[in-house]
């Protein structure tokens, strides 16, 4: 029973560290924000938001399909919500320029790759915990 309450508390603390890492949870101003993956069908309904981000992060997509040409996620932090969108490198230098002007900064950021939350989900499961040997 306490095995498997370690092993339950180490797959919410990886799960946790995931979605902060991906920018899917984030806590900002004392508020815990969920990603919101906006399905807009135009990037000019995306500048519409633009003059009530704060803060804007970039990143690589985790993984890379041949099929799709968006190869970053942008993440837009407003008063209310966080976005995550999809990005060209193209809409990337857009919204760059849309956001020097509206004087807010964007950071790159690097997120730990997905092989390494799938091994210590791996880890968790295969490797059992130590017992003391008599």
């Amino acid at each position: 029973m306490r095995k498997l309450l370690i092993k339950t508390l180490c797959f919410v603390v990886i799960t946790l560290a995931f979605l902060f890492d991906y920018r899917i949870l984030q806590v900002k101003e004392n508020r815990v924000m969920l990603a919101n993956f906006d399905k807009r069908s135009s990037w000019s309904e995306v500048y519409d938001i633009l003059s009530d981000v704060r803060t804007a992060e970039i990143y690589k997509k985790p993984y890379n399909t041949k099929s799709n040409e968006y190869d970053y996620y942008v993440v837009f932090y407003t008063n209310s919500n966080l976005y995550n969108i999809k990005a060209s490198e193209l809409d990337l230098e857009r919204v760059e320029n849309m956001l020097r002007v509206e004087q807010v900064s964007v950071v790159e950021v690097e997120p730990v790759d997905l092989w390494f939350y799938g091994l210590l989900y791996v880890m968790v499961i295969v490797f059992p915990i130590m017992r003391k040997v008599e």
